[in-house]
């Protein structure tokens, strides 16, 4: 299971190294691109970032990986779109995303974690 993230993320690096998309996703994720300039390239690449965190998100939900590693690593990559959450939460709810993966993004820090993964980070709700 380890190998199949580990091959998800080269991927997704591999993307956001090709050509001036690394820019234009940290410009994405700080809000320094503008809305109306995001493109198809750079939804795709969202779309891939959110597909291995929802990979991860449930496969622990279902008891299939390690909750404790599945809750850190969803954790930090949820808090890399907070700072863009107003423009992610609503886009990825259009294209079908699921609704209580999307509430943690959109609600970031204050989410309401699912109860397999809720107890593995002490102090967080």
């Amino acid at each position: 299971m380890a190998c199949a993230f580990s091959q998800m993320w080269q991927g997704f690096n591999s993307q956001v190294l090709n050509g001036d998309r690394a820019l234009r996703w940290h410009r994405f994720l700080d809000r320094s691109l503008p809305n109306e300039e995001v493109s198809a390239a750079d939804l795709h690449i969202l779309y891939s970032y959110v597909n291995i965190i929802f990979n991860e998100y449930k496969l622990a939900k279902a008891g299939l990986i390690d909750p404790v590693y599945a809750r850190q690593s969803v954790e930090g990559n949820i808090k890399q779109l907070a700072e863009n959450r107003q423009f992610i939460a609503p886009t990825l709810l259009k294209t079908g995303y699921d609704e209580e993966l999307v509430s943690l993004i959109r609600d970031y820090p204050d989410c309401s974690w699912p109860s397999r993964l809720r107890r593995f980070i002490p102090g967080r709700p």
